[in-house]
């Protein structure tokens, strides 16, 4: 494996993933760029959770559905470019919250990639998720995920579902998505709380995944980042009890046993089922 290769981060809205960019990028041999497809884009956000497979890698066009969309073809071949150029020593990347669907695609547009595969206690992301007034208008759960358990998993359409499900299936599709590409990448699971509540381990198999120490600049972070909640919803900046607890006393009993039932699996796979 080519060890400048690119890096992804990846992981479900709220679970961290602003926080972790900023940290790796507190190593001045790291440079990630944030969300360039769901940001830049909008074609990616109206296009969540609609699978591509590697077979559909097209390589003038990158895919059949982007035929039409020249601007945006140029944009991912300028990415591509920028993120194979790495200085020596250096490691580029890039974090989204999005492209669980598409990672078998991925690996064919940029051959090589290791990916950086983020968790957090769904109960957590759950409660945060639904805190955000916008989050439908942003994320657009009640379209995506409605659309892939009617195209993909063949359920049919019955009555709306309410925020706290749409979430609860977004994780558990986007989880099982994940599950099912991985093992194709070079790839590391890293929890928020372990960053949290283990930084020095946690910091060291995820800066030695990309082949770099740590630096004390990077553990300054974390410690400063835990001292208080500061800086506004999408703040890097949250104090150690609000990651960790928050949502205790956000979510209800009921829900807390629906995720804890709905996604038992997750729950078990990574630990959180305490």
């Amino acid at each position: 494996m080519h060890r400048s290769a690119p890096f992804l981060i990846i992981g479900h809205h709220r679970s961290g993933t602003n926080f972790l960019g900023e940290l790796i990028q507190r190593n001045t041999a790291v440079a990630c760029a944030n969300e360039p497809f769901s940001m830049h884009t909008d074609f990616f956000r109206d296009n969540d959770l609609r699978p591509w497979s590697a077979a559909a890698y097209d390589q003038a066009v990158l895919h059949p559905e982007l035929y039409s969309s020249p601007k945006i073809v140029l944009f991912l071949q300028e990415l591509r470019k920028w993120l194979g150029s790495s200085p020596e020593g250096c490691r580029r990347g890039f974090k989204e919250t999005l492209l669980y669907e598409k990672l078998p695609w991925l690996g064919e547009y940029l051959p090589g990639l290791r990916v950086i595969h983020l968790v957090r206690d769904p109960r957590a992301v759950t409660a945060s998720v639904l805190d955000v007034p916008e989050a439908d208008e942003l994320w657009k759960y009640s379209v995506t995920v409605t659309r892939y358990l009617e195209e993909q998993l063949g359920h049919p359409p019955g009555d709306a579902l309410d925020p706290f499900e749409l979430c609860l299936h977004s994780i558990g599709i986007r989880w099982e998505l994940a599950r099912r590409s991985l093992a194709a990448f070079e790839h590391i699971t890293v929890r928020l709380e372990d960053l949290v509540e283990q930084p020095e381990d946690a910091l060291g198999r995820l800066m030695g995944f990309l082949d770099l120490e740590p630096t004390d600049e990077q553990r300054d972070f974390i410690l400063d980042s835990q001292r208080e909640s500061r800086g506004g919803r999408y703040s890097s900046y949250r104090s150690r009890d609000s990651v960790l607890n928050s949502w205790r006393s956000r979510l209800t009993e009921a829900q807390q046993t629906r995720l804890a039932t709905g996604l038992r699996s997750f729950f078990e796979e990574y630990d959180y089922a305490r």
